[in-house]
């Protein structure tokens, strides 16, 4: 299943609704593994990009605690952070807010039909939806929506 994924935060601090990571899309994935360098078990999240799909590199979030899943899903943990003044990776606080990407694919198809629709209104062509939500055009074949 593909999410697409928003970090609400950067460097640990909020960084309000709108956010400045963009969204990423791809799959997600949890595991729970040792890590040597913490001596212990580390359940961690992953998300594995979709190519061509853009966004910024996402790293792995670590210590994972799923917050809520009401519509979307909210996990919580600590990512760490390469930085060339350390010789070790910061750890920051991180909240991943992911919603399912087919969601949004079906907005984007309603919102395209509606717009089809209403091009074809203006065009002076009289359109009628079926009540199982296909096009119908009088005088015409019902268009199929899946052409």
């Amino acid at each position: 299943m593909q999410f697409n994924l928003r970090r609400a935060r950067s460097e640990g601090r909020p960084i309000g609704a709108a956010g400045t990571h963009a969204l990423t899309r791809g799959s997600l994935h949890v595991e729970e593994a040792r890590d040597e360098s913490l001596r212990r078990i580390v359940r961690t999240a992953r998300l594995e990009a979709v190519a061509g799909q853009g966004g910024e590199p996402i790293p792995p979030l670590r210590d994972v605690v799923l917050l809520g899943w009401k519509g979307v899903i909210t996990l919580t943990g600590y990512e760490a952070i390469e930085d060339h003044r350390l010789s070790h990776p910061t750890l920051y606080q991180q909240t991943w807010i992911l919603a399912p990407a087919e969601c949004d694919d079906l907005q984007r198809a309603d919102r395209n039909i509606t717009r089809l629709i209403a091009r074809l209104r203006l065009a002076g062509v009289r359109v009628q939806m079926m009540p199982g939500g296909e096009m119908f055009i009088p005088g015409e074949q019902p268009l199929d929506p899946f052409i």
